[in-house]
């Protein structure tokens, strides 16, 4: 059995349709297929599980993963090798404790992170590696929650119902 999600996330499409599952607490993301089906049955079928834990954000084709590592206070970023294959491409390194959000930007190029050292911090997907003008931005005590804007602005929520928006550079 898989205990309580923490994180969930949907990606892909039609008969690609993937579910991604987390917590923070096992050392494994379970990835269910959700293409549609003939027969009554309501159980998940998982097409891979990953080393990692919650947060997670997968991308809305569902090619790039990205969530808690077990041992530290990283971030993997995995990408999709074929229908049931993945790859760890990078391991994100910066935050000096717990990583509490994850979020890809829509055009897929840059993730944003979030965790109880108050910092987000903006990578690069390509590379793995933190953006040189905007590494990492102190928004309070702690931060729980990041999300991308529509016209590539980040919002931050934390301690005490404090919204942050950060501009990107460009």
């Amino acid at each position: 059995t898989y205990s309580d999600i923490a994180s969930l996330a949907l990606g892909g499409e039609g008969e690609n349709l993937l579910v991604f599952t987390a917590n923070p607490i096992q050392s494994q993301v379970v990835i269910g297929d959700l293409k549609p089906r003939k027969n009554a049955d309501t159980t998940l079928d998982i097409s891979n599980m990953l080393a990692g834990k919650s947060p997670l954000a997968v991308d809305s084709s569902a090619e790039i993963l990205l969530c808690g590592d077990m041992m530290d206070n990283s971030i993997q970023l995995y990408t999709r090798k074929s229908t049931h294959g993945w790859d760890l491409k990078y391991r994100l390194e910066g935050h000096e404790d717990t990583v509490s959000c994850v979020a890809i930007s829509p055009d897929k190029t840059f993730a944003a992170t979030g965790g109880w050292d108050g910092n987000v911090i903006v990578w690069q997907i390509a590379g793995g590696e933190q953006c040189e003008q905007q590494a990492k931005i102190k928004c309070g005590d702690y931060v729980n929650c990041v999300c991308w804007g529509p016209d590539g602005e980040i919002y931050a929520g934390g301690k005490g119902g404090l919204v942050v928006k950060i501009m990107r550079k460009e």
